[in-house]
């Protein structure tokens, strides 16, 4: 009586298997390119707001008080001017 062996096809299943984590990371790896993306966009946007608020502090800093008031403002108001918390004075 000859004996048979089975033989198991363990390629395709491992093929299988491989490519559904390389998808798995491939996802992954497109969610952290997003975040990170996301991230720098929100610290290029605080730096380039950071800057605005120091310019625009600079030049009412760099005004005299007689300019200030001809606007309405007083020197203490210039950061509530900034902030957009400003009250005017009537």
């Amino acid at each position: 009586m000859a004996t048979t062996t089975k033989r198991h096809d363990f390629g395709s299943a491992i093929a299988n298997m491989i490519g559904g984590q390389d998808t798995a990371i491939n996802d992954m790896l497109r969610e952290v390119m997003i975040h990170n993306a996301n991230t720098f966009a929100r610290i290029r946007d605080r730096l380039a707001a950071r800057r605005a608020r120091r310019e625009a502090y600079n030049e009412l800093a760099d005004m005299s008080d007689r300019d200030l008031a001809d606007i309405g403002i007083a020197r203490t108001d210039i950061p509530a001017v900034l902030d957009g918390t400003f009250v005017p004075r009537r």
